[in-house]
């Protein structure tokens, strides 16, 4: 295993793909993000640099900065939109 530069990424890019999880690079314009969907398992959204809500249908909403990290149950339909230029990781557990 090799470490894996975000700095790079400007749109989306997997940075590491296996059987126990699978960890994403998304870069956000403002408006834009990932639509209501859900996974099977649990999910983590850490921002590295924008702002982004992240709203479950649940009627759950977070509003998250740079450092933020947020843990959740993926099985809960949700999304993410860009309140500005963002850059996110996301971790799906399998």
């Amino acid at each position: 295993m090799q470490p894996v530069s975000i700095n790079a990424v400007e749109r989306r890019e997997i940075l590491i793909h296996n059987d126990q999880y699978k960890m994403i690079c998304f870069v956000f314009e403002p408006g834009n993000g990932l639509p209501n969907h859900t996974h099977n398992g649990l999910a983590a959204i850490q921002v590295v640099s924008g702002l982004v809500e992240i709203g479950f249908t649940d009627g759950t909403h977070h509003l998250l900065k740079p450092g933020d990290v947020l843990g959740f149950d993926a099985t809960i339909e949700h999304n993410v939109i860009a309140k500005e230029t963002s850059k996110v990781i996301v971790t799906i557990i399998f």
